[in-house]
C-alpha cells in the first residue's frame, strides 16, 4: 500500500506495461482512457534509470517511475479542499499570462511509495503534501514543463523529510508551478 493510504489504481498498474497503454488500449477486460502510450510507445520512457525501487507485492521493478499533473490534460476536477476553483489545463490554449507552458509542469518523477495510480496529486494551494516526488538524482527531482522543456528542482524543506507534512518552500514551488487559484 502506499504511504498516503491509497492503493494502486487498479492493482497491479505499477508493474504491469499494458496500464501504460504501450501495447493498445484494450486488455484485460478494460479500456483504457486517455492514455498517451501511443505517442510515446516505448515502455522504458515512464521510469527513470535512477529509480531501483523494488515493488513490495511483485518484488521486481515499477514500469514507471512518472506522474501526470492532475491538472493538465484531463478534466479531473480542479477543486481545492475548500472547494475554490483552480485552473485546468485542457489544452495547449488554456495556459496564459497567470501561468505560462514555460512555468507549468506536466510530468515529474513520483516517489515510489506513492504511485498509486497515472496522476500526480497535490494540495492546490501550496498548504500541504499528498503525492511526493521522487528525489533520485541527490535533493531534486526532474520535471518535464507543457513547452517541452526539463529540468531539476532543489527541495529545501518538505520533501527531504518524509514524515513532514504542511506547508512550506518545495509544497508552494508545486502549487505555484502547478495550476492557479481562479
Amino acid at each position: 500500500m502506499a504511504w498516503n493510504g491509497g492503493g494502486e489504481n487498479p492493482g497491479g498498474c505499477s508493474t504491469n506495461p499494458f496500464y501504460l497503454g504501450v501495447q493498445g488500449n484494450r486488455g484485460f477486460g478494460v479500456t483504457l482512457v486517455g492514455s498517451i502510450g501511443g505517442y510515446a510507445n516505448e515502455a522504458g520512457v515512464y521510469r527513470c534509470p535512477a529509480d531501483q525501487y523494488l515493488d513490495p507485492t511483485y518484488r521486481v521493478q515499477r514500469v514507471r517511475s512518472c506522474s501526470m499533473n492532475l491538472q493538465c490534460g484531463t478534466a479531473a476536477g480542479g477543486y481545492g479542499s475548500d472547494g475554490s476553483n483552480y485552473r485546468e489545463f485542457l489544452k495547449y490554449s488554456d495556459f496564459g499570462a497567470r501561468l505560462t507552458a514555460s512555468d507549468c509542469f506536466v510530468f515529474l518523477d513520483e516517489n515510489p511509495l506513492s504511485v498509486n495510480d497515472g496522476w500526480f496529486e497535490y494540495i492546490l494551494d501550496g498548504s500541504g503534501i499528498n503525492d511526493r516526488p521522487a528525489i533520485n538524482h541527490g535533493n531534486f527531482s526532474s520535471f518535464s514543463f507543457a513547452d517541452g522543456h526539463a529540468e531539476l528542482q532543489l527541495w529545501h524543506d518538505k520533501f527531504l523529510n518524509y514524515g513532514s507534512t504542511g506547508q512550506g518552500d518545495d509544497t508552494l514551488w508545486l502549487a505555484q508551478h502547478g495550476t492557479y487559484h481562479q
